[in-house]
């Protein structure tokens, strides 16, 4: 490496619904730095943040502690479920040992068996990095997660695991998934959107306030509710931000996954419902991949739930038991106060959630008065108007902040998904079904189990959407929306056909599986006359004792003796042992067996098809060899040391202009003001992509103020695997057929006014300030 002039810087139970329970439970409804460096070059942005926008440790803390009350309440409300289904599983007399054996505990084995899948994932990581095939490696990843997923899924479809065992497992699968996720990359952020909320999170830590511009995508900054609360846990608790942003995470996994349970257990009366239903939305296409990683929707969908299912509890609607049903007016107000304040913390965390939340307490509301019945008598109507009422004003407050970008943001998608399908209506194609922009295609296998999991959802969605027409007329008003949610799922493998809307259609499917989760655990629970097994799988009439092995007529005690032991039928003339149905031949074996298998297999085609859809080109899923332009696969050596050069020895915020990954690791890592075209209106990429250095790129130096131009002389070696070698609207980037030159990349080394400051063999950084002030 090279550096130059150095520079300083059951059993039939009925519920208040009337809901017959299939589990045999009954329902409860308990919740309970870097040194400033100043010159004429930096970027301070802190003169133009008022002081009311300042943040303290204190503040950070305190949202934090937000998420894990969140988690706390959710964790004694599934307590209190688990006992109440231990008391409902307590044996009668004279039969505790074989209820003992009906319901033999697990979960011991299932953890310790999910924990090896653990263990090879960590072994996958190993052989990705050591450079060793990488589809082998990739496929093993696959059977790693199958080693995680198989076990709690076998358990909770088993008709005898007991409650306790069902909530355990149904939290530790979500739990283990996002462990996975985390033992990828153990130690930093190095995906797209990890890393753009990393840059908004140090500017938290740096300049102690909120609302800081971010060039890399200007909205983030206006929503930074995961950002404060790991800057909380890091607070509090000391550890390094990559390892508080896990805690986090796992936290919101457990708001998830249990807020999910609690909702469907209070609408079904089932907890076996309300755990299967958890284990139906662990196979949505985003749940492994882009909903684990540190992102603000990570954070905003489990507050979400979360905020459903304490208007649920809260209020009494749909139940008719909550505790906002007084004739005061502060009476009724006081329980909503939980709500709000859930409400209000994912409207400070993601714009979209925050508005689809809003549109399903509207949806809710309006269900409840087109149903009537029970939710005008309690007072549910006067509660969903307020916490919908107010969370609207909410969420028009928070998008109307000054500064805040989120009419264009959404404008820009609204714009390019509609372009996509405009140019699919009229033939053209704009995204080739399993190829990457480099050429890299995904496995033939993968392809199969991929369309597989949608035939396998929709075998499922159809009939459980018909059944689901049981909650009209229960007027059950949010069960009937978390329904007609479900139907949505199409537009998940639809908006696959265009590249513009298959980031949108994928990350609908985290709200999307909520109602499908629903519906197919419903479906499960209860299913119809025709899949019962009383009706297809009952005691198979061949292994019955036959007609003839039965006690003869005339050896049977006479009527006038019937009172009389020794009348009674001799033992040689009873029914033989033999002729009797055999044990393997019960229902409980025979019946339960295939179906147990058929429905794993399901489960099991639907997770890793679902998760291989949302999960994205092969080489986004484990570590590897380095690629060009391809974010995680991007972020090596190199361009890692590149970014600490630039953090050591140029002034915070100065302005650069690098490619997509290197300005990502700039911002991110090297606290440099990194320009893009989305935060300054400014198409500065013909400075980095042009073949020859013009006026024009003068110019751009001189509009967009840069200081540094960062490049990555490798980007000549490969067309860029996401599209683009920076971003959107690039030079030449709708007709690329070829790698950018390296003529283009190596300009600047013979540009008067341009200095070469740094160089490890493959980042080249040039101080460019001399042809800016020119």
């Amino acid at each position: 490496m090279t550096v130059v002039d150095h520079q300083a810087p059951g059993d039939g139970i009925t519920t208040t619904d009337g809901i017959t329970t299939t589990d045999g439970i009954t329902t409860t409804d308990g919740i309970p730095s870097a040194d400033s460096v100043t010159s004429a070059d930096s970027v301070t942005s802190a003169d133009s943040v008022t002081s009311a926008d300042s943040v303290t440790s204190a503040d950070s803390a305190g949202t934090a502690e937000v998420v894990a009350s969140g988690a706390t309440a959710v964790g004694v409300a599934l307590l209190e479920a688990s006992a109440s289904d231990q008391a409902g599983a307590i044996p009668a007399p004279g039969a505790s040992g074989e209820a003992a054996r009906r319901r033999r505990d697990l979960t011991g084995p299932v953890l310790l068996t999910m924990s090896l899948g653990l263990l090879l994932v960590a072994y996958c990581v190993q052989r990705g990095r050591g450079g060793e095939d990488q589809v082998t490696t990739e496929s093993l990843y696959w059977v790693a997660l199958s080693i995680i997923f198989l076990p709690p899924t076998v358990r909770l479809l088993h008709p005898r695991t007991g409650g306790r065992e069902l909530i355990i497992l149904s939290l530790a699968l979500p739990l283990a998934l996002q462990v996975s996720r985390t033992v990828l990359y153990p130690t930093r952020f190095v995906f797209h959107d990890e890393l753009v909320h990393e840059s908004v999170l140090n500017h938290i830590a740096q300049y102690r306030h909120l609302f800081t511009p971010n060039p890399l995508l200007p909205v983030t900054p206006y929503y930074p509710g995961l950002e404060v609360a790991t800057d909380g846990v890091r607070a509090l608790t000391g550890l390094p931000a990559h390892t508080a942003a896990a805690v986090v995470l796992v936290l919101a996994r457990v708001v998830l996954s249990g807020s999910f349970i609690l909702i469907v257990r209070r609408l079904t009366g089932s907890t076996r419902a309300g755990c299967l239903a958890s284990l139906v939305y662990v196979c949505n296409p985003q749940f492994v991949f882009f909903n684990g990683q540190f992102s603000y929707q990570t954070i905003a969908l489990p507050l979400a739930v979360l905020a459903l299912y304490l208007v649920l509890s809260r209020t009494g609607a749909e139940t008719g038991t909550g505790t906002g049903t007084g004739t005061r007016t502060a009476d009724r107000l006081r329980p909503l106060i939980l709500p709000l304040a859930a409400l209000s913390a994912v409207a400070f965390s993601h714009h979209l959630t925050s508005m689809l939340l809003v549109a399903a307490l509207w949806g809710w509301l309006g269900m409840t008065l087109i149903l009537g019945g029970r939710g005008r008598r309690d007072g549910s109507v006067f509660a969903l108007t307020v916490v919908a009422g107010i969370g609207t004003l909410i969420v028009i407050g928070a998008s109307l902040r000054p500064g805040n970008t989120l009419g264009s943001y959404l404008l820009g998608i609204y714009r390019g998904s509609a372009g996509d399908v405009a140019k699919l209506t009229e033939g053209q194609q704009t995204h080739e079904l399993f190829h990457d922009s480099g050429g890299i295609v995904t496995p033939r296998w993968q392809q199969y189990v991929s369309f597989g999991s949608i035939v396998v959802v929709m075998a499922a969605l159809v009939p459980a959407a018909i059944k689901a027409r049981v909650w009209v007329r229960r007027r059950a008003a949010l069960a009937v929306v978390l329904s007609l949610t479900a139907l949505l799922y199409p537009v998940i493998p639809a908006g696959h056909l265009t590249a513009a809307t298959s980031e949108v259609g994928d990350r609908a499917s985290g709200f999307a599986f909520l109602g499908v989760g629903f519906v197919v655990a419903w479906l499960l629970v209860d299913p119809p006359r025709w899949a019962s097994t009383s009706r297809w799988a009952s005691t198979s009439r061949w292994a019955s004792a036959p007609r003839w092995a039965s006690a003869p007529r005339w050896a049977s005690a006479p009527r006038w003796a019937s009172m009389s032991r020794w009348a009674k039928a001799p033992r040689w003339a009873s029914a033989p042992r033999w002729a009797s149905a055999p044990r393997w031949a019960s229902m409980s074996r025979w019946a339960s067996a295939p179906r147990l298998l058929v429905s794993t297999a399901a489960f099991l085609v639907a997770f890793v098809g679902g998760e291989i859809i949302g999960a994205g080109p092969v080489w986004l899923r484990v570590p590897g060899p380095y690629l060009v332009s391809a974010d995680p696969r991007s972020v090596d050596a190199a361009n890692l040391a590149a970014a600490h050069w630039l953090a050591d020895h140029v002034p915070p915020g100065s302005p650069i202009y690098a490619d997509r990954v290197s300005g990502l690791l700039a911002s991110a890592i090297g606290h440099q003001y990194t320009v893009r075209h989305v935060g300054s209106g400014i198409d500065a990429s013909p400075v980095l992509l042009g073949t020859t250095f013009t006026a024009v790129d003068r110019q751009l130096i001189r509009h967009a103020g840069l200081a540094y131009v960062v490049v990555d002389r490798r980007d000549a070696t490969d067309l860029p695997h996401v599209g683009v070698y920076i971003e959107s609207g690039e030079l030449g980037g709708e007709s690329r057929q070829a790698p950018v030159p390296i003529s283009a990349l190596d300009k600047f080394a013979t540009v008067n006014g341009a200095r070469r400051v740094y160089d490890n063999g493959s980042i080249v950084i040039y101080d460019v300030r001399a042809l800016r002030a020119s």
